[in-house]
């Protein structure tokens, strides 16, 4: 590794090379690149401007690709904030997955993107390997981690999905009944009647 880059080294379910597919290496390695942005913005470096650039990539087994973070500002170095957002993200990955609890700059987009690169760990993929730069002891995911972080997020995303569900609806037909008050409901206007059929209030 170059000083100063970061290493994922994607190693495939089966035997050989073709059990890994384009798709699952390629979501994979972006998916990661995701929450190192989302590990940025939470280490309050969005302001410098960085830019992950790609330094190699290698098909051979295991697929490997190495990327340094350049900034976006000329003449501008981002090396610290692009090694300590790496570091959040490494711990942030160790702790969801040994204290069973996800950091709390782990949003829930964040969670979206990790279960989604959890759950090809589990079909098609063997293991991830994460380096962190100028690190020879990498952050590993492997099919059985990622199932126990599948099961601690599973609950979490659950409860973010309940949140964000639309349950207003349209239907057809008439209520006979008076306005008894006017209040919101999942932050719409509602109006609230009194019908005069079922004998009780209705948004």
């Amino acid at each position: 590794m170059r000083t100063g880059s970061i290493k994922l080294v994607i190693h495939p379910s089966g035997s050989d090379d073709e059990s890994l597919t384009v798709a699952d290496a390629m979501q994979q390695v972006l998916d990661y690149f995701k929450l190192l942005d989302k590990a940025v913005t939470a280490h309050g470096s969005k302001s410098a401007g960085i830019v992950w650039q790609l330094l190699s990539a290698s098909t051979n087994s295991p697929f490997t690709i190495e990327a340094t973070a350049v900034s976006a500002i000329p003449g501008k170095s981002v090396e610290a904030e692009a090694i300590a957002s790496a570091s959040l993200l490494a711990e942030g990955l160790n702790q969801i997955m040994h204290e069973h609890h996800p950091p709390g700059w782990m949003d829930a987009e964040a969670q979206l993107i990790l279960h989604g690169l959890l759950k090809r760990s589990q079909n098609g993929i063997r293991q991830t390997d994460f380096y962190l730069p100028d690190s020879n002891h990498p952050v590993l995911i492997e099919t059985a981690s990622a199932q126990r972080v599948i099961e601690v997020l599973q609950p979490e995303l659950a409860v973010h999905s309940f949140r964000e569900t639309d349950f207003t609806h349209s239907e057809l037909g008439s209520v006979e009944g008076r306005v008894v008050g006017l209040r919101s409901y999942y932050n719409k206007p509602a109006i609230m009647l009194y019908s005069l059929q079922i004998g009780r209030a209705h948004v």
